[in-house]
């Protein structure tokens, strides 16, 4: 059985898992997507009444259409052995979707502007 690992839980690693998964048909196909978090938090408009509610639980999205939630931190990637480390555990794959989204940080000692 092939497997499709896909690192990420916000919009790009949601929208690749269900893509792979309407893609799958009827094939043996395994889909794991980890994220350490377990919802889906969309980026709410600052007009919204209560944007600290604007999330969705993953499970939600994920179980009905057969995609396996893990939740861990993602550590290495061996592109070698096809493996990824996430919380320790070695993870083989066929495929690889890094949709892991970024951070700003700012350097130490820099002024904001």
């Amino acid at each position: 059985m092939a497997h499709v690992v896909i690192i990420g839980g916000d919009f790009a690693g949601v929208w690749s898992a269900a893509g792979a998964a309407l893609a799958r048909g009827d094939a043996d196909l395994r889909i794991t997507l980890i994220a350490p978090d377990e919802h889906m938090v969309l980026r709410p408009r600052l007009y919204e009444p209560e944007p600290d509610l604007a999330k969705v639980e993953l499970g939600r999205i994920l179980e009905p259409i057969g995609i396996e939630h893990r939740r861990a931190w993602m550590s290495t990637i061996d592109t070698v052995r096809r493996v990824v480390v996430a919380d320790g555990e070695e993870i083989g794959y066929d495929r690889l979707v890094l949709a892991a989204g970024s951070k700003a940080r700012r350097a130490p000692g820099s002024a904001r502007r």
